[in-house]
């Protein structure tokens, strides 16, 4: 969870969905007493109901039993590609509470589910931030036009250390990556996936 201005995230995420963002959060807690407090952070950040929008789970390896149903509430659709269009940025969590196993099956399971959006067709874009003490651009919306490109950049994505600032994550994305100037798209649904093993640092500036 976040461990930087955990407060500041709630905020943070309210005015991403307040800009009519769809925000899903995947929350991974092996501890139980993490877990129960991530749960709670998770379900301030995502988008209502929560039942659609956040999932928690208890390891990594649970990653690959959820990919169909975060793709079928995505796209609005049950297919097992995305034909919709769609403006999807991953924030990915690689504080140096994540070791490089578990950070290699995130980007596994990430780079699986961008397999599924339609680029190859113009019709999905996407974009990858990992976030740590700060955010780090991996690529933005309109960098790749290609499926196998996005899932190369993914795979080459650098594992780094630092604590969870998820507020200034949140802050950038908003008014950074959702912008004409970095791809994206007038009149296209704009999605949100934060995948993250933690509770935020200041909770006032998440929700």
């Amino acid at each position: 969870f976040s461990t930087i201005e955990r407060k500041l995230t709630s905020i943070e995420a309210q005015k991403l969905k307040d800009d009519g963002i769809r925000v899903f959060g995947i929350g991974i807690g092996i501890n139980e007493g993490v877990r129960l407090e991530l749960q709670k952070e998770m379900e301030e950040i995502g988008s209502d109901p929560d039942s659609e929008h956040v999932f928690n789970l208890e390891d990594f390896n649970a990653l690959q039993s959820i990919e169909r149903s975060l793709i079928r509430r995505t796209c609005r659709e049950a297919a097992p590609e995305c034909f919709s269009q769609v403006d999807f940025v991953i924030m990915l969590d690689s504080s140096g509470s994540i070791n490089r196993e578990d950070f290699e099956r995130v980007l596994n399971f990430i780079r699986q589910l961008s397999s599924r959006l339609d680029v190859d067709s113009g019709l999905a874009r996407i974009a990858l931030v990992i976030f740590s003490t700060t955010t780090t651009v991996i690529f933005d919306l309109d960098d790749f036009q290609r499926n196998t490109d996005i899932s190369r950049a993914i795979q080459n994505t650098p594992y780094e250390h630092g604590r969870t600032n998820t507020a200034d994550a949140l802050r950038f994305v908003r008014e950074e990556i959702f912008s004409s100037a970095r791809g994206d798209r007038f009149g296209v649904q704009n999605v949100v996936l934060m995948v993250t093993d933690g509770e935020s640092s200041d909770e006032r500036a998440t929700i």
